[in-house]
This record gives structure tokens, sequence and C-alpha cells, in this order.
């Protein structure tokens, strides 16, 4: 990972390796690996990853192994049998999706049957082990007990879901999950959505979901090696809405194991094994993907977290935010047991504009992430940072909105200029411009400035 090799070379350099040491000593080194499966597999890295075959239309998951044809050669395809709505009055409509599972793939003799599309699963259980493999990383996990009490928050640890989340569902006055005697074997992760081009000469969209373990610090937290990856979606265009509960739903049922407790292998750093637990505390997508995770309706239409919504004056309006007379009841947090009984409701609906109307009026779906007994799909879901604060929307909204409208006056301009130059910043962002009361006002401002 580090030099990033390509399986073809790593294989070579093993390869050259056994020939010199077959060559010091044959008899000690006859065992030495051969290839890289052989060394992972000697060393117990093995991946237990899972894959699903995926159809193409509905996003609905199969075990490939129940609709490859045993007989290659003669047998026929498979096509997808889900149902959406097997309730619906309508008999038309409760045909199957009927979309073709499989393609042919020429090989020598003849053909071979392999799915059209493939959902890869990589075992978060197998990815936790090789974490804890590493020497130093329960020195990491535990780094956290030893922050000094602040009045700031600055992160995650001085919130209230890391201060007050429970071990127990559903009991009364249940113990705290994290604890400093549980610092380095009760995880919390962050979990991302976001969808890349894999390729630069077509226009082919995959998604990767991924989490962070909160636990580490900041500064380790998100690097490459410490991530875990959940699950990546195929292509070539993203998920819709609700189809994504297809893809989530095998994850969960990893995440409700580890919710449960698993034990660590016995190994050299844990010669007593260790029993681990994990949860998700947190969701932080950009606001397209994060509603699709934990089921809420198009930003454009409502907020997740209070019970305001976009209104417009007269028809044809699009809808917006605007006005301040209802401004009392934007704070009014919604409740999560009224939540789960909305998106409960949504898969009682029997048709397609059942569905449609019920979610314009209760502004939710079903997500497989409520399945989780502890998961908040208000509390834990954040505001997007990156597209506020990186991409530049704040400084858009400072400059254009308030300053260029005139909503924030020249001296206004020259007292926050005065107050800057009395703020000391971290090195790591540098020298803050001061060229406030310009024409130019915050153009030149970075995101973190």
């Amino acid at each position: 990972m580090r030099f990033r090799l390509s399986d073809s070379a790593i294989n070579a350099l093993i390869q050259f390796f056994k020939l010199v040491l077959l060559d010091v000593d044959k008899n000690r080194f006859e065992e030495f690996p051969s290839s890289a499966h052989m060394a992972r597999k000697l060393m117990g890295f093995v991946k237990k990853s899972r894959t699903y075959a995926v159809c193409p239309d509905c996003d609905k998951l199969f075990n490939p192994a129940e609709i490859i044809p045993v007989d290659n050669q003669n047998s026929g395809g498979r096509k997808c049998d889900h149902v959406e709505f097997p309730d619906h009055l309508m008999r038309n409509q409760r045909k199957p999706c009927g979309t073709e599972l499989l393609k042919k793939v020429p090989v020598v003799k003849g053909h071979i049957w392999r799915p059209k599309m493939i959902f890869p699963l990589p075992c978060l259980k197998t990815q936790l082990v090789t974490l804890y493999q590493r020497p130093g990383f329960e020195d990491l996990l535990r780094k956290w007990i030893s922050r000094g009490a602040i009045d700031l928050i600055s992160d995650i640890y001085d919130g209230d879901v890391w201060k007050t989340f429970p071990s127990e569902c559903n009991i009364p006055n249940p113990s705290k999950f994290f604890t400093p005697e549980n610092a380095d074997s009760h995880l919390g992760i962050i979990i991302n959505l976001d969808w890349f081009q894999p390729f630069d000469s077509s226009v082919y969209s995959c998604g990767v979901i991924y989490g962070a373990i909160c636990n580490l610090p900041r500064d380790v937290r998100f690097k490459k090696e410490n991530m875990l990856t959940l699950g990546i979606l195929p292509g070539p265009k993203e998920v819709k809405s609700h189809h994504i509960n297809h893809y989530l739903s095998p994850i969960v049922n990893e995440l409700l194991e580890l919710w449960n407790g698993f034990d660590i292998p016995v190994s050299l750093k844990n010669q007593s094994g260790k029993r681990i637990r994990l949860a998700v505390i947190c969701c932080s997508s950009d606001i397209p993907a994060a509603r699709k995770i934990c089921g809420h309706i198009s930003a454009l239409s409502g907020c997740h977290r209070c019970y305001k919504r976009a209104t417009s004056e007269f028809d044809g309006q699009r809808a917006n935010y605007g006005g301040f007379e209802d401004i009392d009841n934007w704070f009014i947090k919604r409740d999560l047991n009224e939540h789960r009984r909305n998106a409960e409701g949504w898969l009682q609906c029997k048709s397609k504009e059942e569905r449609k109307e019920y979610v314009s009026s209760t502004q939710v779906r079903w997500s497989e992430m409520l399945r989780l007994p502890y998961f908040d799909p208000i509390s834990h879901l954040v505001v997007d940072p990156m597209h506020c604060l990186f991409l530049g929307i704040a400084r858009w909204i400072v400059k254009r909105l308030w300053v260029d409208s005139g909503k924030i006056s020249k001296s206004d301009l020259e007292l926050m200029k005065k107050r800057a130059k009395k703020i000391c910043v971290s090195a790591d962002l540098g020298r803050i411009s001061y060229k406030i009361a310009t024409e130019e006002s915050f153009s030149e401002f970075t995101a973190d400035q």
C-alpha cells in the first residue's frame, strides 16, 4: 500500500526472493511462498469478501451460485424475479422485473455465463482483524482518553453523541458505550457514500461506501490505510433513491453482528483474543447521498433536522426557504420515533403513486440503516462540510449576498478588519489576509481562513 506496487510486480518480487533464498538454503526455504496470494494466506491476510450479482434495472441482489447455471454451455440465462409492489391492485403491476441478469462470456470451448453487474462486499471483520494486528493501532485508539477538558467543540469527542451514546438500546439508564475502559474495543465509525469516475475516456459513475474510525486521532483518522470499505456500488450511473437499500441490506447485517460483539482471533498481539463492538455514530456525505442513506426527502423540499419546509408564493415558482415569519418553528427537532413510524409506513405503500404522495406528506422513505437499533438518522446526519466550506459556498454567501448587496457596510468591513488582526491562528493555516475592507473583500480567502 505504501509503495503502490501492482500485483504482478509483487509476485515477481516474491518469486525473486524465493530464488535467492533457495540458493542460500534449499531445505530451509522450500516452503517459502511463491506468490502474493500464498504469502497473504500464510500470514492470515486472505480477504474474505462476498460478491453479489446485481439486477441492472432494479438493483436487486442475488447469490451468483444460485443464478449461474451449472451447465454453462447448454443452459439459458436468468431473469430478475423481484417484484417491487407484490400487493399492487393492478395485476400487470405485480409482474417481476424480468431484466436479464447474466451475459455470455466467450471462452476457448464455447462460452460461460457471468453476471452483468456485480456488487463486491469486502468483509468488515477481516479488515478490523488486519488493523488490530498492526503495531501501535490499539495505542492510537486510546489516545482520545488523554485529551484535556476544554470548552470548545474541536473534535467528535466533545459532542453529545460521543458523550451519551448508549451501550444498550431499549432499556432504562443504559451504560455509556464510549468509556476509558473500552477505548480500544468499542469503536465508533463515520460513514460516507460518494461517487467517482473510474475512467477518463467515458462517463461511468461508481460508488463506494466507506467508514473512518472516530476513536483514532484526527491526524490519522482519514488516512487510506485506516479506512474501512463497506461496499463498492457498480455503475454506470448512480443508484436511484430507495434502490440504495438493496446494497445497504448486507452491510447492515454485518453491522448488526459487530454491534452485538465480535471476537478477534488469538494472535501474537492479542494472545488471549479480544472482543470488540462497533457502531455507526455519524453519516457525513454530500446532501443527495446522505439523504439516500438515511431515508430523507430531497433538501429542496424540507430540512432533515427540523420541520421547516421549502415553500413558494405562487404556482410555478421554485420552492425556497425564504421568509422568517415562522422562524420560531425552525428549531423544533424532528421526532425520531415519528420518523421511524413514517419510514415503516412507506414500506406499506402498494404503488409508486402512493409512495410519491406518502413521501410528499411525511418527507421520509425507508432506509435499511433503521434496522440498526441505535442509529438516529436525524442527529447522526451532519451538515455537509465539503460543499459548504471547501468548495467556496460560505465565501460566496459572504461576498455576493452580504457584501455586494449592501447587507454589510464599509464601516462594518473596517471593524471586521481590525478584529481579524487580533486573531491568533494555528501555523498550518498560514497568514490570514487582512484585505477585508477592499473591493474584493473575502474573495481571496481560502475555506480554512
